[in-house]
């Protein structure tokens, strides 16, 4: 009983609410996407002129007019969720139109879409606009609140795994290797593979070998996620692990909410590790110019200092300095982690570690205005209706999967910049520390970082 009360005290308590803060925009910004997909379909004609099949006669099917409203209010609710503003009203708003357009059509069903229907439902109950959002600055809130939700999401994740990974092996098509022989990779793996490597290792081989590897891979994260010592090498492993599924088959809003969940794993605390380098190097100036733009985590604190060379602490207090210095740090930034988390392991050789006493001075995060946000938002829309409703701007099918990425970048960037300065403020880094270390019995506080 000390246990189970151990656990539900930890499943209620409050934590950090970036992680909930990242995965509502990811949730947003994928209900704008899949809306669209619809708005695009409209210049074919209105669904109900068509064949369609309805699941209940219970749900009222929509005149054309309504049905194009439930689209724009969507998309308009779904741009407030990711921004966040008036942040529960756009949850709810949101969940609703996106839930009640899934129930039109049976044949509109996928898992992804479930899954965005899902996760929208849950954020409509979590703190997810206590941070990286308009609200949050508005209102000059704490970046923390419950956690239930956030382990609803991730359990529902492992099952997700789960799943595919016990059906995946119960079925013989899979087990066998067929079915990713049937989707050619077989040919892919003699095409782009070295002569060498294809004669020590067949393309049948290839297939049975890449087999066994993604049934692993799925048990791997339905569990290595909840552990701190395998959880950045399954975030690692899952991010390469879908990626590649995205770019070779596309899945559609699946791979970004299974990306964004893994946030939710992920044990964030705002300023716990420090880059402190030189005033004297100029390059040095410039990656500083660029961290609290890319620091989508908020993990690093800046700090400058008189001395040559640049060091990184990690949370744990271990100081780093040189080559070793800057894949730390690269590995402590989303957008360069998946190349240099494994060199990050050169940490456990005893090379590049410093002992040398540094005094140093913090870096204040450029201020940026928050209205920057609502403005990158609204341009994002007006050119998704350009490129979407305007015949000779379509983009092709194949090419819309990625082609508005640079906009999530630079909403990413833009919104981390904006909010930087207050959640690395004293108070709100404190709560967001005291925080953590009340949501699990397992978690034990690291020293503050010293250089």
């Amino acid at each position: 009983m000390a246990r189970l009360d151990r656990f539900i005290s930890g499943l209620l308590a409050d934590r950090s609410a970036l992680g909930f803060a990242l995965f509502r925009i990811v949730a947003g910004l994928m209900a704008i996407r899949q809306l669209l997909t619809y708005v695009r379909d409209l210049s074919g004609g209105f669904y109900g002129d068509f064949f369609a099949l309805p699941y209940t006669s219970f749900i009222p099917a929509p005149t054309e007019p309504i049905y194009i409203l439930v689209l724009v209010v969507g998309i308009l609710s779904a741009a407030a969720l990711t921004v966040g503003y008036r942040t529960p009203i756009a949850a709810v708003t949101c969940f609703l139109m996106v839930t009640y357009h899934l129930s039109l059509n049976q044949i509109w069903y996928r898992h992804n879409r479930y899954f965005l229907v899902l996760s929208l439902f849950l954020l409509c109950f979590a703190p997810c606009g206590r941070a990286l959002s308009l609200d949050s600055i508005r209102l000059n809130i704490a970046p923390v609140g419950s956690s239930w939700t956030a382990f609803l999401i991730k359990v529902q994740m492992t099952l997700i795994y789960l799943a595919s990974a016990l059906s995946k092996t119960l079925d013989p098509g899979w087990r066998s290797g067929d079915v990713l022989a049937g989707r050619g990779l077989g040919p892919l793996w003699e095409e782009t593979m070295p002569d060498p490597i294809i004669t020590l290792i067949p393309s049948d081989a290839a297939v049975r070998m890449l087999t066994i590897q993604a049934l692993c891979s799925e048990f791997f994260l339905a569990f290595g996620l909840w552990f701190p010592r395998t959880r950045r090498l399954a975030i690692w492993w899952g991010i390469f692990f879908h990626g590649w599924i995205e770019f070779q088959y596309s899945v559609l809003a699946f791979t970004y909410l299974t990306l964004g969940s893994y946030f939710l794993f992920a044990d964030l605390r705002p300023g716990a590790k420090l880059w402190s380098y030189s005033s004297q190097s100029p390059f040095h100036r410039f990656i500083a110019g660029l961290v609290p733009w890319l620091d989508w985590l908020f993990q690093v604190r800046i700090a400058t200092h008189a001395e040559r060379g640049h060091r990184f602490v990690d949370r744990d207090g271990t100081v780093y300095r040189g080559l070793l210095a800057w894949i730390m740090l690269a590995a402590n930034l989303p957008i360069s982690f998946i190349f240099c988390y494994p060199l990050s392991w050169l940490r456990f050789l005893p090379w590049g570690r410093s002992h040398d006493a540094v005094e140093t001075t913090g870096v204040q995060s450029p201020a940026v205005p928050a209205v920057a946000t609502a403005i990158w938002m609204s341009l994002y829309l007006v050119f998704l209706a350009v490129v979407n409703l305007y015949e000779p701007l379509r983009i092709p099918a194949e090419a819309r999967r990625f082609w508005d990425l640079p906009w999530f970048f630079g909403l990413m960037c833009l919104m981390t910049a904006i909010y930087r300065r207050s959640l690395l403020s004293g108070s709100f880094a404190q709560t967001s520390t005291v925080a953590h270390a009340t949501e699990s019995p397992f978690f034990s506080p690291s020293p503050a970082p010293s250089v």
